[in-house]
């Protein structure tokens, strides 16, 4: 019974991290610029978000990007239904290509099989790669579902610049966050080993004493052997227990 409590309360943590990861990102998403003109189509703090925290945090990472999705498309859905006079079912539409963005971009990062958290470079270059993968395919959505117009080459150019721009600032923000923890946990060993160098340099000194103190008892019982049997008991006695 202990060990299901226990499973089940690690679930609901995690439950509950992934729902944390999903509120937060649908918030970011929130501050956004729209570089193409005439067009849904936005960068947001969003994806900066979603990218860093599955980083920083071991979750599940394609079932947290589902659950980011669904959130965000709900969260943006009720957003606009309070400024935009428009069916509910027009609204879910408008938001279902930022909502698949977050789909795709879990499924590549999950599909990565190579650990690069260790190589930052790596994991800048695989990262914007698979943000364009995913702005591509929120674009896309966004031509058949709301009819709007497929990207230009200038507009290639800023999906792209962006993806590499946001893709380094979040790996540059992870590699600072995961420096200054294995700074901790080197300085914590150094201090550890630094206190066990002072107890090893304590336990010799007091090895050595007591040494000392058994042989002069050793030599007190010689000494008095021949002139006060009693004595020199109680001094072999001494030196046998400091032995």
């Amino acid at each position: 019974n202990y060990i299901k409590y226990v499973i089940n309360t690690n679930r609901l943590n995690l439950i509950g991290t992934i729902f944390l990861i999903a509120i937060l990102t649908a918030i970011m998403g929130e501050f956004k610029i729209y570089p193409i003109e005439s067009s849904v189509f936005r960068f947001g703090l969003g994806s900066i978000t979603f990218f860093l925290l599955i980083l920083l945090i071991n979750v599940p990472v394609f079932f947290t990007g589902l659950i980011t999705a669904l959130f965000l498309l709900l969260f943006r859905t009720f957003i606009d239904s309070l400024t935009l006079d428009d069916s509910l079912l027009n609204l879910l539409i408008l938001n279902i290509p930022a909502s698949l963005y977050y789909i795709v971009f879990a499924f590549c990062i999950d599909k990565l099989t190579v650990r690069l958290k260790e190589f930052p470079l790596q994991l800048g270059i695989y990262g914007a790669v698979f943000e364009i993968i995913a702005n591509f395919v929120e674009h896309f959505m966004y031509t058949i579902l709301i009819q709007s117009t497929f990207i230009s080459w200038k507009q290639l150019f800023i999906i792209i610049a962006v993806a590499f721009i946001r893709s380094f600032f979040v790996v540059g923000i992870y590699s600072s966050i995961t420096l200054n923890e294995q700074k901790k946990k080197m300085q914590e060993m150094l201090n550890m080993h630094a206190n066990l160098y002072m107890e090893t340099l304590y336990m010799q000194n007091t090895m050595h004493l007591v040494e000392q103190v058994t042989a002069d008892s050793f030599l007190l019982y010689k000494n008095l052997r021949e002139t006060n049997h009693a004595l020199s008991t109680e001094a072999l006695r001494i030196s046998s227990e400091m032995h």
